[in-house]
């Protein structure tokens, strides 16, 4: 060091100053050594203060390796793909685009209330609804994905002034769920993974499972308190192979909760969404992605890994409040927290037009 100011009665080892010591007191002697290539003052004297050492040398200090840690890309519109059932407002109408599940073909529906038998389903996959939100189908088969507070209860609904989804329920069929806009999970046991290019909020007593979380039993089976037999056979093919009972692992299952992304729609450069808040009980059992910031508050539970990859040009700091608790202990060998899904190609601005890549003439 260069000149050095002992104040305040310090307790030292060895001191080697290349320059000046300065003693507070020469009463002080709570040191081993002093050792100065310059002067002393104020010191007390004796065998343990050497000045004027001239054979001092600074040490070598290497300067540290600047460390810069790469953002991750969270961006959920890469993954409207891969999502069972994804969301949209149009028209006036929630429409579900579903791929991938089990006793539904693949197709485009609408949520409506179908009434079959006198046996009336709440949220179901209907082929087109009226204007007052009935579905037009007359066939036992139709499914629905909800199973509300009760029996006449629906569980999705949508806030066109804030852009937000928001579900009600006891519980909704199992799979990976992608919504245009933000989602607001407001009570409920769902065994999902949960996308929204917007924000996702938790409130209430809400636990959610990941896909890979919940394994075989919970995301094939339905196997949970209250599913009753509304969501027998309804399950995500791309997980489930029920042909030799077992669980079709892959990243896309591990988060249960993903927020935020870079919109086609504006050029995929600007950052919107991913904030994610966990308040009141809200216990997630899977991965929690945020694109932008995670808050929490009430008694948080998370068994699983957090990103908060602060995405967006806002200065918003994360916070963690209330009680929060994060366990990873006793994870299931189908969830694999280190693996992300891949969301590193970006989304086409327009993915529903068809673009010829080959033509001749005849």
């Amino acid at each position: 060091s260069s000149s050095i100011d002992a104040a305040n009665w310090p307790t030292l080892g060895t001191l080697n100053s290349i320059g000046n010591v300065t003693c507070n007191n020469v009463y002080w002697n709570n040191f081993t050594r002093i050792n100065t290539k310059g002067s002393a003052t104020g010191c007390a004297t004796g065998s343990s203060l050497k000045v004027n050492q001239s054979s001092l040398t600074p040490p070598t200090v290497v300067a540290l390796t600047p460390f810069g840690m790469s953002k991750p890309r969270i961006d959920v519109w890469t993954l409207k793909n891969t999502a069972n059932y994804v969301f949209e407002y149009v028209t006036g109408k929630i429409r579900v685009t579903v791929k991938d599940v089990a006793s539904v073909p693949d197709g485009i529906y609408y949520l409506g209330l179908h009434t079959y038998n006198s046996v009336v389903l709440p949220d179901a996959l209907c082929k087109d609804v009226t204007a007052a939100g009935l579905c037009v189908e007359s066939s036992a088969s139709t499914r629905t994905i909800c199973q509300g507070q009760s029996a006449a209860n629906s569980c999705y609904s949508y806030d066109s002034t804030k852009s937000t989804f928001t579900i009600n329920s006891k519980n909704v069929a199992p799979g990976a769920m992608w919504f245009k806009g933000s989602l607001l999970l407001n009570n409920g046991n769902y065994f999902n993974t949960f996308m929204a290019t917007g924000g996702i909020e938790i409130a209430g007593a809400t636990t959610v499972t990941s896909l890979n979380y919940g394994g075989y039993s919970k995301t094939c089976n339905a196997n949970y308190q209250g599913s009753v037999t509304l969501f027998t056979g309804l399950y995500p093919k791309n997980f489930c192979n029920t042909t030799t009972t077992t669980y079709i692992a892959n990243p896309a299952g591990n988060p249960a909760l993903i927020a935020g992304g870079y919109n086609p729609a504006q050029g995929g450069s600007i950052y919107s969404g991913g904030d994610i808040k966990l308040a009141a009980s809200g216990q997630i059992y899977g991965s929690v992605l945020a694109g932008d910031t995670l808050t929490t508050g009430g008694q948080t539970v998370v068994r699983g890994f957090i990103t908060a990859a602060a995405l967006s040009t806002d200065a918003d700091p994360n916070t963690l409040g209330g009680s929060t608790t994060v366990d990873l202990s006793g994870l299931p060998s189908t969830y694999t927290p280190s693996l992300m899904p891949d969301m590193s190609t970006a989304a086409p601005a327009d993915p529903e037009v068809a673009r010829v890549l080959w033509s001749r003439f005849l």
